[in-house]
């Protein structure tokens, strides 16, 4: 009898001092693991998207240089084109745009340089039936894309 005691001890003594995993906790743990396992796709899907989206701003930049150019054509005197260069009369300035080093740049009576588009390998600006219009071409375009200004 006191042999079976010591063996009933000694097996107890194993149960309690071996720590493992019952059914229950392993199907939590398998559940918890799927629920991560099916986030993380649509995760790198959104990030992918938005890698896309961070990394061309040529048509934001081309919007708002555009809607600048349209602003300063409402309070326009003369608008000419020459050379393919824009020039636009104000009361008192002379507002030109023109291509310089794959830029489109702003000039205020002949001075200054702000730079309006960048990565650009070909602007023109031309009239064509009275409307005013630019034609664009970014380096990462392979033809120029024709925009109506005015």
């Amino acid at each position: 009898m006191k042999h079976i005691q010591s063996v009933l001890k000694h097996l107890k003594y194993a149960i309690r001092s071996n720590k493992a995993f019952t059914l229950l906790e392993m199907l939590v743990n398998m559940a918890v693991v799927m629920i991560i396992i099916s986030i993380i796709p649509m995760i790198l899907i959104q990030i992918y998207q938005f890698n896309g989206r961070s990394t061309d701003h040529h048509d934001i930049n081309t919007a708002l240089f555009l809607r600048e150019i349209a602003t300063e054509l409402k309070n326009a005197k003369d608008i000419t084109v020459i050379d393919d260069k824009l020039q636009i009369a104000l009361r008192t300035d002379l507002i030109t745009y023109e291509y310089v080093h794959n830029r489109i740049v702003r000039k205020v009576n002949g001075e200054g340089y702000i730079i309006m588009l960048e990565d650009i390998k070909k602007g023109v600006f031309f009239i064509e039936d009275e409307h005013l219009y630019i034609s664009l071409q970014s380096k990462n375009e392979s033809h120029a894309k024709k925009y109506q200004v005015l």
